[in-house]
């Protein structure tokens, strides 16, 4: 099982196309002042696959697409990962589920609000 986090800036739930990160910080910035930053745990059984990442320049990010995202999960891709950036500019690492399996393969530890987030798995 690998540790990924997830900030909503209202409540979380599981869903195609959602994005998680391993990096905590990343999740508490997405989470905004008032929002949530939700723990999960996927198994590593899952197939990772590398995509084109967000492209500055053109504002585009073909894992943004339900279309792309579709064919790569019929291809048997479960999860997509590629570079990416917060609404600041801030690159990170995404990783998006995109298949059946994936989806009913992230365990939620725990969705917390963001300063109880902070002072659980701050680092």
């Amino acid at each position: 099982m690998t540790t990924y986090y997830h900030g909503a800036h209202t409540k979380f739930t599981t869903h195609e196309g959602q994005c998680f990160t391993t990096d905590f910080d990343v999740a508490l910035k997405f989470a905004g002042m008032s929002g949530v930053v939700a723990k999960v745990e996927i198994g590593n059984a899952l197939t990772i696959t590398d995509c084109d990442g967000y492209d500055h320049d053109t504002n585009d990010c073909a894992a943004d697409n339900e279309a792309f995202r579709a064919k790569m999960a019929l291809s048997g891709s479960d999860v997509l990962r590629y570079d990416d950036e917060d609404d600041c500019g801030n690159e990170l690492e995404c990783f998006r589920i995109v298949s059946v399996a994936a989806m009913n393969g992230v365990v939620v530890v725990a969705v917390l609000n963001r300063d109880d987030a902070e002072d659980a798995w701050g680092y």
